[in-house]
């Protein structure tokens, strides 16, 4: 399904009261502002075929808010000892850490059905950066997966501790040369390109969580380009 076609069968128009009306300018001028870069690559790309988008709990209710990522990134379910050990591949190819500095989002489009203040449009600010697979929806999850298939069992974890799967960082060197490919085939252009579905992690002073209900204005009807 063409990214038009996706977003005109979820946001079919309907039209927007004199308060979005306003709302929507006044994110457009922040946009334009702040977010030159981000329009440009986006106006530039062959495809166009998604926007950037994160689902968090804490997002507030509003149309429009700044957010400062944290710079040392607590890990939720991926091992210390594994997240440290990606940063350390990360930063010596790309020179930073996306584990615990990158914000990380989505290339895609979806009806929201979780809340507005959940799931947001994602703009960083002038002067980002960015790390993708094109292969790659979730790292720790695309890790797990080819740990769990060589071992031909569901392994548990205390994502807490030097423990992975049952496993101490000595234990899992024969996983390690995978791991190193699979960092290897990152890339640090070209997502808004990539197939729908693929994890971003973007390193950047600030960004902008949009509502996504402004979505078709924004993108469809192009007036964030205008």
């Amino acid at each position: 399904m063409k990214f038009t076609q996706y977003i005109n069968e979820y946001w079919p128009g309907i039209p927007l009261t004199q308060k979005e009306t306003e709302e929507l300018q006044n994110i457009i001028m922040i946009l334009k502002r702040d977010c030159s870069q981000f329009i440009k690559e986006y106006e530039t790309a062959s495809t166009q075929s998604k926007v950037v988008s994160r689902y968090s709990k804490s997002f507030i209710d509003t149309p429009i808010v700044k957010i400062t990522p944290r710079q040392n990134r607590h890990p939720m379910d991926t091992p210390l000892w594994l997240h440290d050990y990606l940063d350390g591949l990360f930063e010596k190819k790309f020179g930073w850490k996306p584990r615990s500095t990158g914000v990380f989002a989505i290339g895609t489009v979806r009806k929201d059905t979780t809340g507005s203040s959940s799931f947001k449009l994602i703009f960083p600010v002038d002067g980002y950066k960015y790390l993708w697979n094109p292969e790659i929806a979730d790292l720790f999850v695309y890790i797990r997966d080819f740990v769990e298939d060589e071992l031909k069992t569901d392994l548990d974890y205390n994502s807490q501790g030097d423990d992975w799967f049952g496993m101490t960082a000595k234990d899992t060197v024969k996983f390690r040369n995978r791991i190193n490919t699979i960092v290897d085939g990152y890339q640090d252009k070209g997502f808004i390109d990539g197939k729908l579905g693929i994890e971003v992690a973007i390193s950047c002073k600030a960004y902008y969580a949009v509502d996504i209900g402004y979505i078709k204005a924004l993108f469809i009807d192009g007036m964030l380009f205008k």
